[in-house]
């Protein structure tokens, strides 16, 4: 997220690494107390044998369930 990248700027993944993170983490709220959020995620990368880096957006929402967990769902960039 733009507001974290001094966070994440230095941060490296190999072809085919992932990476997992807990929204809550970087919103500052309990699972349990987050009844509906939206985030964009920024992600800059360079790809091999291009030497300059490209961006992309992702966005995710929370969706309630009926047994009351929270699911984050992805969502078409604008």
């Amino acid at each position: 997220m733009k507001s974290a990248s001094k966070r994440w700027s230095k941060h490296l993944l190999l072809p085919h690494e992932s990476y997992e993170f807990t929204p809550g983490d970087v919103l500052f709220a309990t699972p349990g107390g987050l009844l509906y959020a939206q985030i964009s995620i920024s992600i800059s990368y360079e790809p091999w044998h291009i030497p300059y880096m490209m961006h992309k957006e992702m966005r995710f929402e929370t969706r309630k369930l009926q047994d009351g967990t929270i699911e984050w769902l992805h969502l078409p960039s604008i």
